[in-house]
């Protein structure tokens, strides 16, 4: 199983969304999925504020804008590495 992280902040409108594309490939690419709220840590913030939701996958990362085949190729991708 692979874990999918997703960096995220407080005022992000496309999380939903982007948690629902997710479920719907569980069937597919079965993953875990940890959410990290950037606001948490100041450090963090400066350094990805303006670029969430940030998507990290084994070895890929997957910056916005993105789209639900985008995700599902990293995810894809990953798990062909496990």
């Amino acid at each position: 199983m692979i874990t999918v992280t997703i960096y995220t902040h407080q005022d992000d409108t496309t999380l939903d969304q982007l948690k629902a594309d997710l479920d719907s490939l569980q069937s597919t690419v079965e993953h875990q999925l940890v959410t990290i709220d950037i606001d948490a840590d100041e450090t963090i913030r400066s350094e990805m504020y303006g670029s969430t939701p940030l998507i990290k996958v084994g070895p890929y990362t997957l910056r916005p804008p993105f789209t639900r085949q985008d995700l599902e190729v990293t995810l894809r991708s990953a798990q062909d590495r496990v």
